[in-house]
């Protein structure tokens, strides 16, 4: 059986008309020929995910690097703000760096807050991390990280945001391997 080129398809007998390809279905292409993603009804995908290591406390090892809570750079709204509406809050960085978005907000109990980064091409890979609020004065971190020069909170209806930040992580190189020296230049591009 011949299959098409990406971005015709014939109909019939009739000969092969052309689609507008479309980068998002190139890309889906190859990833379910890679055996990535499993069309609807079709077999799993071949991936296998690979062992992961564990680190943490009482496991030798690298380790998440964690910088503390610092504030970002540009905010899109003077806090503290609320709105009647759904809305959004965009937050800059000085640069691209790996984070887990922080925010304080007050407010009703159910509503549901949406943490993602800035960067589009996380924002099409990565599932938008949410938490649902609970009543009063709380503050909340999305649990995963995600990279970007920037943050981008959604905001629900009636909730009050008081204020943002961001916690940038990273790998932990320091004494993993002694042959390795973080430069001044390789540091600064990392983080």
């Amino acid at each position: 059986m011949s299959v098409p080129p990406i971005g015709f398809r014939g109909k019939g007998n009739g000969p092969a008309r052309r689609r507008l390809p479309l980068p998002a279905s190139a890309l889906f292409f190859l990833l379910a020929s890679l055996g990535f993603i499993a069309a609807a009804g079709g077999p799993a995908p071949r991936f296998q995910p690979a062992e992961m290591e564990v680190y943490g406390p009482d496991v030798d090892g690298p380790a998440i690097k964690d910088y503390g809570l610092k504030d970002y750079v540009r905010l899109s709204k003077v806090l503290p703000h609320s709105e009647d509406k759904t809305w959004r809050l965009v937050c800059g960085m000085p640069y691209n760096c790996q984070f887990q978005p922080w925010i304080e907000v007050e407010g009703p109990a159910g509503r549901t807050i949406q943490f993602n980064s800035s960067n589009p091409l996380v924002l099409y890979l990565t599932p938008t991390e949410t938490v649902t609020t609970a009543p009063g004065r709380r503050a909340y971190e999305a649990k995963n990280w995600v990279s970007g020069e920037g943050a981008i909170y959604t905001i629900p209806p009636g909730v009050t945001v008081r204020g943002v930040k961001y916690r940038e992580t990273g790998y932990d190189q320091t004494g993993t391997d002694p042959t390795y020296h973080w430069s001044v230049y390789e540091l600064d591009v990392y983080r």
